[in-house]
């Protein structure tokens, strides 16, 4: 397993090719090491406040994993939405404790539905990975569960006791107040709520921070949680495509697809479409379309930003 606890597998690329591949990327990594500790040095032995041309060089060809967190965390702005909001986590996390004491998840709610959602997917997230994976609920919690809405959970493990507070807090922040959603000074820029895909997002941004030097986990699960959070809204309100994860169509995924294949694929994607109608054969046939629905392959690659799709060390360059 690597370093993140992530199954490292062999079934397409031989044990052989990964050692070669990865003697060979060390060096990379070491190079790179040492003109980051020049930069920091060059800044104080801090990393630079702003991104310059130079700190956006330097970032397109890698961060070192030992400054990841920290660099993700102030370059992705999430740090200064932090700064202005210190308190805002925590009181996400205590207005569903007082929902739940007032028994309002006994009525219907869009914020009900979302943790229900949110409650289904915490074990399918990196199923595999052995943080993830270690103490599962029993069969008795699972029920308990059902029959009470309202109940307080208790989670054993703790990046799943984690990961279900930082998606919880995510959802009372894009939801609406009067559709159950928290009443608070900050917004989603549109209505969320909960999204397949995010436990993923958030699963990652876990990992990465719950490894961060100087952190003890899960001691300080906390703070760890709280920059995840943050680093959710950086992504979600100010990075991603906008809309990407609207609640009812998707319509800024959808866009974003069409964008993507009309300027990837272009006049081949036609050529092939044409090929395919003209050998009868109808990758669409249900619909009597021409084209591949290739939108249904990549709009999972999209909404996860490709985590679960590429190798790990390839998906932290994506990353930011």
């Amino acid at each position: 397993r690597d370093r993140y606890g992530f199954k490292i597998s062999y079934q397409y690329i031989s044990r052989e090719s990964q050692l070669l591949f990865q003697k060979n990327y060390q060096a990379i990594l070491e190079r790179r090491k040492s003109r980051w500790n020049s930069l920091i040095k060059e800044n104080g032995g801090h990393i630079p406040q702003k991104i310059s041309k130079k700190v956006k060089r330097f970032i397109h060809k890698g961060i070192p994993q030992d400054l990841r967190p920290e660099c993700w965390f102030k370059y992705s702005g999430a740090e200064e939405m932090y700064n202005t909001w210190p308190k805002l986590y925590k009181y996400l996390l205590d207005t569903e404790i007082d929902d739940k004491k007032k028994g309002k998840f006994s009525t219907p709610s869009k914020m009900g539905k979302s943790i229900e959602e949110i409650e289904k997917d915490l074990y399918r997230t990196f199923p595999d990975n052995d943080k993830f994976n270690a103490n599962p609920p029993s069969q008795e919690e699972i029920e308990n569960n059902k029959t009470d809405p309202n109940a307080i959970r208790e989670i054993k493990n703790p990046y799943i006791k984690a990961l279900r507070n930082i998606l919880v807090a995510f959802s009372y922040y894009s939801i609406d107040p009067e559709q159950g959603g928290a009443t608070s000074d900050r917004h989603s820029k549109y209505t969320i709520g909960y999204c397949q895909s995010l436990n993923y997002i958030a699963g990652l941004l876990l990992l990465i921070f719950s490894d961060a030097k100087d952190v003890k986990f899960p001691e300080q699960s906390f703070e760890v949680e709280e920059k995840c959070f943050w680093m959710m809204i950086a992504l979600v309100d100010e990075i991603l495509p906008i809309e990407l994860y609207e609640e009812i169509q998707m319509h800024g995924a959808q866009i974003e697809q069409d964008v993507l294949w009309d300027n990837l694929v272009g006049e081949n994607g036609k050529k092939f479409g044409e090929n395919i109608h003209n050998k009868s054969k109808y990758a669409n046939w249900n619909t009597g379309g021409t084209m591949p629905a290739l939108k249904s392959i990549t709009l999972p690659w999209m909404l996860t930003c490709f985590v679960n799709v590429l190798p790990i060390e390839v998906c932290f360059l994506l990353f930011i």
